[in-house]
């Protein structure tokens, strides 16, 4: 039919695997993410109970924490810009596949005006 043919040439095949693609990936640093969050509330627990951070205040023990777990917090930061980077990527990726989805849908109402034409 001509519109699968024209639905291969404007790109849908590959718009969709794009998108699994880009979902896939995005799923991997959700996980990641989730990871180092756990990691950092396992290390800062750590801190608290084995007596590594001493402060009644809990702006100083936050901020002691921070200093003392920086890489943990470090780790954390990347984890979260690596997801949202995927996120837009896979934004990105969806639409171009609704694009694709638009211009096989005029192609179809096009093919179904011409018919009646005829």
């Amino acid at each position: 039919m001509k519109i699968e043919f024209a639905y291969e040439m404007d790109g849908g095949d590959v718009a969709y695997e794009e998108l699994v693609s880009a979902r896939g990936y995005e799923a991997v640093a959700a996980d990641k993410l989730a990871r180092a969050k756990y990691e950092l509330e396992e290390a800062r627990a750590k801190a608290l109970a084995g007596g590594q951070v001493e402060a009644k205040n809990e702006a100083t023990r936050e901020a002691l924490l921070r200093e003392l777990l920086a890489e943990w917090y470090e780790h954390l930061y990347q984890a979260e810009l690596q997801l949202r980077e995927r996120r837009h990527a896979a934004e990105i990726a969806q639409l171009e596949v609704d694009r694709v989805r638009l211009r096989v849908r005029l192609m179809e109402l096009a093919a179904g005006q011409e018919r009646v034409a005829a």
